[in-house]
């Protein structure tokens, strides 16, 4: 397959098809993407630690993607796969940071472009192996809901890790993922499938989120708006926060000094 790799030299183009690769760490986002790829081109973390601590992509040329049997309004047009970092185990960066890197990065690549021209979609991947639904989950896919907005159709949640423990396990994980925690997403329009580690079905996966009429990309720029806001909301509160703590601080200072 033939690829060009990301660099400051890469021209994007409106008429790309963006497709953010988004989970916890460790599961299994690099691998997926290498797998697509057909190439080791985004470094896989060994052990809890993350490797990916900044968006990284690489564009697929639209000649070596014949293997997807995608709509019709997608031919001829480059796939931009975009690896992203995990939003947890890392002291260096905050949920916010990773929200903020990825939002910045899709500005910043498309800032001259035609926004409703660009085509952009979500693979989610959780690890189905994790037996508990921690909050770090939780917040990923609000962070994927208030990107995608009312396009819950352009997401595709994907259960990666099979085989790590028993089936009965697996089976309980699954019913519990689709029944309880995904069933917002999936009533609006997600697509649930598997991804077992290799090729065949990590271009499944692809080829799955391709069919939902990832055309138009106007409800990805509206989500960044979104959450951008909430986190300048939340900025200023926290601010507001902290100098109503100072100032009762001082208060409390001042009746101890002069009491």
């Amino acid at each position: 397959m033939v690829l060009e790799v990301a660099d400051e030299h890469l021209q994007f183009t409106e008429h790309d098809v963006v497709i953010l690769v988004i989970g916890l760490t460790g599961a299994g986002k690099s691998t997926f993407v290498n797998e697509i790829l057909g190439a080791e081109r985004m470094q896989i973390g060994r052990g809890s630690k993350p490797c990916t601590k900044q968006v990284d992509c690489a564009i697929i040329n639209p000649e070596t993607i014949q293997y997807l049997h995608s709509s019709s309004s997608l031919r001829g047009r480059r796939i931009v796969i975009v690896d992203t970092p995990g939003f947890d185990n890392d002291d260096d960066l905050s949920d916010r940071d990773i929200s903020l890197q990825i939002a910045t990065w899709l500005e910043t690549s498309y800032a001259s472009k035609k926004k409703s021209n660009i085509s952009a979609g979500i693979i989610y991947l959780h690890d189905i192996s994790q037996s508990r639904y921690f909050a770090e989950s939780k917040r990923t896919l609000a962070f994927v809901r208030a990107l995608s907005g009312n396009s819950a159709h352009r997401v595709v949640l994907g259960m990666t890790k099979w085989g790590r423990t028993s089936s009965e396990e697996e089976k309980r994980n699954e019913s519990e993922l689709v029944n309880e925690h995904w069933q917002a997403m999936t009533t609006q329009g997600s697509q649930v499938c598997k991804f077992d580690g290799s090729r065949e079905s990590a271009l499944k996966v692809m080829d799955i989120l391709l069919h939902q009429e990832v055309d138009g990309g106007d409800a990805i720029w509206a989500g960044i708006a979104r959450i951008r806001k909430v986190y300048e909301t939340n900025e200023a509160i926290s601010r507001i926060d902290r100098w109503d703590r100072f100032l009762s601080w001082l208060r409390n200072l001042g009746r101890r000094l002069f009491a």
